[in-house]
């Protein structure tokens, strides 16, 4: 059974790094912290890749994927 990770710990090893990453550079950081069974949930998802995750949050606008990589968006956080 994969160990599930919410999307918050996600988004802090983004918004915590001081490395720029690209998606796919971001993808391996994510299976080095969290491991590469590892699923992923948010509060309305539940088994998401790490892939899907990314994508998810890239389209609820929470992080921006420009030329330069991947950033958090301005209070792109849940209040809780």
């Amino acid at each position: 059974m994969s160990r599930s990770v919410h999307g918050h710990k996600v988004m802090d090893l983004l918004s915590e790094s001081d490395k720029v990453f690209n998606k796919v550079e971001f993808l391996k950081e994510m299976a080095i912290t969290f491991g590469e069974d590892a699923a992923f949930h948010t509060c309305s998802e539940k088994e998401l890749s790490a892939e899907g995750l990314i994508d998810l949050l890239l389209n609820k606008g929470k992080f921006i994927e420009s030329e330069n990589g991947l950033t958090m968006a301005a209070n792109s956080r849940c209040d809780h």
